[in-house]
């Protein structure tokens, strides 16, 4: 199954780092069936709602031990019986969405397992480097916009006759919101850079 997602090309992966659990006195797959009963529920998931989306779901499939040996990753389509996604009204985030997705008793096969079974907390620090990085160049993109929509507003505003850009005052907050964001971006390359 995974190799079908990863030969199409089309599916996108919403990852869930909040820990769900597997339902009382269930294992993480039954022998026969080959299935575990997921239930919880996950809040800030980018892009879970997405039509033919796969969400790659951090488990707690053994409570006794600690939460570092006891979690498992396992890929959960998101419109298996069980899952449902619901969009929340946030400010940004629009291009996928954020979705609260809750887990009701969600059965997946066997194959669904990324790695071994209560090896998933290595699963999730394997791709923490590059997340911030990602997330970084995201909030400087982000930055840099705001500072655009900004400098357009100074120049078309217009206050005692000339564009409010003009005024010290507004000129300074300006240069200094330029500054930090090409410092933050310049600290976001060198990191990136290093990571390579």
């Amino acid at each position: 199954m995974r190799l079908e997602w990863l030969k199409c090309g089309r599916v996108l992966a919403a990852i869930a780092a909040s820990i769900v659990f597997l339902l009382a006195g269930t294992s993480v797959f039954a022998q026969p069936v080959g299935r575990a009963g997921i239930r919880g529920r996950v809040v800030d998931q980018s892009g879970a709602g997405v039509p033919g989306n796969v969400i790659s779901l951090y488990v707690r499939t053994d409570p006794q031990a600690h939460y570092r040996q006891g979690m498992s990753l396992i890929l959960v389509p998101n419109d298996t019986p069980g899952v449902t996604c619901r969009k929340l009204d946030l400010l940004g985030h629009y291009c996928t969405g954020t979705y609260e997705v809750t887990f009701d008793n969600v059965r997946v096969p066997r194959d669904h397992l990324i790695g071994q079974v209560n090896k998933g907390w290595d699963c999730l620090l394997s791709g923490v480097t590059e997340e911030r990085g990602v997330v970084a160049a995201a909030d400087v993109g982000a930055a840099l916009g705001v500072i655009e929509i900004t400098m357009e507003y100074a120049r078309e505003r217009k206050q005692f006759g000339r564009p409010i850009g003009n005024n010290q005052a507004i000129a300074h907050m300006l240069a200094d919101m330029k500054t930090e964001v090409s410092a933050a971006r310049a600290d976001v390359e060198c990191g990136v850079g290093r990571c390579e």
